[in-house]
């Protein structure tokens, strides 16, 4: 029995010993130092069009808040109201928060959640610069989570996923299910990481 408990605490002594050296170098580190970055991210919503995304934060150890901004191009969609084809978009701006695993390494993963306010349009042209159009207040929730890397210090490369929700509304018979969905990204971004 003494010989166990012996061996039991030799083991606990040397993964402790690992553990304390294992620490600096650990794909999940807490870092100590603040900064911060900005750029821009390219996307591609569910259907398919390309989508150009500003944004900035400040970084506080693992953790960043900031602003974004970026207008939208969905597919036409037909009304259910006048079965007529409208051309839809959205225009917003707002704010994220995010974490990364390791800001030491040069790939860390890291998760974020955009909350974004703006609007959502309609229109069709009824006419040679004259146009129907239906708009509505868009609030938007997009968490993603990708993967980061750091070709040097103040350079990084981001490829994410994300999925966008949006409150419910309504454009002349065409609902909120047309802007929400399934968004995949690459960013580029310059800073102090």
């Amino acid at each position: 029995m003494k010989k166990s408990i012996l061996y039991l605490l030799l083991i606990l002594c040397i993964q402790t010993g690992f553990s304390q050296d294992n620490t600096s170098v650990s794909f999940f580190n807490l870092s100590n130092h603040v900064g911060g970055f900005g750029g821009f991210e390219f996307t591609f919503n569910k259907d398919g069009k390309a989508i150009i995304i500003g944004e900035g934060a400040f970084l506080y150890r693992n953790f960043y808040i900031g602003g974004f901004g970026n207008g939208s191009i969905y597919n036409d969609q037909l009304s259910k109201n006048d079965d007529q084809i409208y051309s839809l978009n959205s225009g917003q701006g707002g704010f994220s928060l995010g974490a990364y695993s390791n800001t030491n390494k040069k790939i860390a993963l890291f998760i974020e959640c955009k909350f974004g306010f703006g609007e959502a349009y309609a229109k069709r042209e009824l006419s040679e610069n004259i146009y129907e159009e239906y708009s509505s207040f868009l609030y938007t929730t997009t968490p993603k989570m990708g993967i980061s890397y750091n070709p040097i210090k103040p350079i990084q490369v981001r490829l994410d996923t994300a999925y966008q929700f949006t409150n419910k509304f309504d454009l002349n018979g065409i609902s909120n299910s047309a802007f929400k969905g399934l968004i995949i990204g690459i960013g580029i971004y310059l800073g102090y990481f």
